[in-house]
């Protein structure tokens, strides 16, 4: 076209994943986990659809391996979420990836948390100080 301009838009998946991960229960089936992102549209590359979160029973490691189906929860472009149906006493490790029409991007790197049992709530501290002492306070929930 003489004299005239073209836009090219490119879409693919986000070249950049979520930070500052954090998960916790809300019960002992259900985590709520949230997330930070760069909206960047240098850095996601179409328009953000939303979130996707795999998530997994964790075993002695902390890493997704790559014969295991994993569990997955589409998210709208908020950035957090609930997540229920899960097991009494199990750990779970939880990944986030940004997502386009084109599909998802790379995930951040996993956090890991543990359900509880029925009416029992656990938080483990972590002091600041050089000698690193962890303290577990444990009590039950009020009905």
């Amino acid at each position: 076209m003489h004299g005239g301009c073209f836009l090219f838009i490119i879409l693919a998946v986000p070249i950049n994943s979520p930070f500052h991960l954090t998960a916790h229960n809300v019960s002992s089936r259900e985590i709520e986990v949230t997330w930070d992102y760069v909206e960047d549209p240098r850095l996601v590359l179409g328009n953000l659809q939303g979130f996707l979160l795999y998530f997994l029973e964790a075993n002695a490691s902390d890493y997704f391996p790559d014969d295991k189906t994993l569990r997955t929860h589409y998210t709208y472009t908020r950035r957090s979420t609930r997540v229920g149906g899960l097991e009494i006493f199990r750990r779970y490790n939880i990944s986030v990836a940004a997502r386009t029409v084109k599909g998802a991007g790379p995930r951040n790197d996993s956090v890991i948390v543990r359900t509880h049992g029925e009416g029992k709530w656990t938080v483990l501290v972590r002091s600041c100080n050089p000698l690193n002492l962890e303290k577990k306070i444990t009590g039950r929930f009020c009905p």
